[in-house]
């Protein structure tokens, strides 16, 4: 008699692959939920944005390329994938796809643009390390930049 599948029979890669996919999913739930409440999304986005920022060390001087590249790796720890990165120079630019997964809005009935402020959360801590933070959605693709001020 084969043996049920239970929680402990779950590769490293798939339990990977569930915990990206509950965290965009609790992002499109809250998004919705705020949404549907008629709470500023731009309010949750900056609130959480300022409490990461002031994790962060204050004597960390990035340039705007080592900057993109922890926002990279963050999104990439939630199921994104990186197309193109260029990080040298004062204005860094990457394009990702896969924040969010299509697959999954649809799943939850809700459009991928409602995960779009989440995609600000950088904006203070960029600030922080003076530097512009900037973004556009293309269809799936989201091209992020960020600009050393001043330069």
């Amino acid at each position: 008699m084969p043996e049920s599948p239970n929680y402990q029979s779950d590769t490293c890669e798939e339990l990977l692959d569930l915990s990206r996919a509950n965290a965009q999913a609790v992002i499109l739930g809250t998004a919705l939920f705020l949404e549907q409440t008629d709470i500023s999304a731009g309010a949750w986005v900056a609130s959480l944005g300022e409490l990461f920022a002031a994790s962060w060390d204050e004597s960390l001087e990035l340039s705007a390329g080592e900057f993109l590249d922890v926002v990279l790796t963050n999104f990439r720890s939630l199921g994104a994938e990186v197309l193109a990165a260029d990080l040298d120079g004062a204005r860094a630019t990457a394009n990702i796809t896969g924040f969010p997964k299509r697959e999954l809005c649809s799943e939850l009935g809700v459009s991928d643009d409602i995960a779009s402020p989440y995609l600000d959360i950088p904006v203070a801590l960029a600030l922080r390390q003076g530097i512009d933070w900037s973004w556009e959605r293309d269809g799936p693709r989201i091209t992020l930049v960020a600009e050393r001020q001043g330069d």
